[in-house]
């Protein structure tokens, strides 16, 4: 059952779309920042212990109730695409696979986070 729901999900298109990205929108990518995008990191922040806490199962409905509240707020998951001014928006599962991995990258120290511990390491 589950085999044939990822299936499903994988056949579903990516939509190119013309134009300037919406406020609630969420823009994956680097440096990429709007109300939308906040709003995720937000929500990844607020959830993150939850989150590693929780089965695999879990842990999809989860990430799928973020999904919902910010395609409740009218935005949607998008991704720039080559041509300037115009955007990919994302299928479902893409888009759960990516906020999934923002939880994963919430979960590491950052680059200037790990060289502040290797400085007071080395002091002390």
């Amino acid at each position: 059952r589950n085999r044939r729901r990822r299936q499903d999900d994988s056949r579903q298109k990516t939509i190119l779309i013309e134009g300037e990205a919406l406020p609630a929108d969420v823009i994956f990518g680097r440096t990429q920042r709007n109300q939308g995008t906040e709003l995720l990191h937000h929500l990844v922040k607020e959830n993150s212990q939850e989150y590693d806490s929780l089965n695999r199962g879990v842990k999809m409905r989860l990430v799928q109730g973020i999904m919902q509240r910010i395609t409740d707020q009218g935005g949607r998951f998008l991704q720039p695409a080559p041509e300037k001014g115009r955007w990919l928006k994302l299928p479902n599962e893409q888009a759960r696979k990516r906020i999934s991995q923002c939880f994963r990258n919430h979960r590491r120290p950052s680059k200037k986070e790990s060289q502040d511990l290797q400085i007071f390491e080395t002091i002390f």
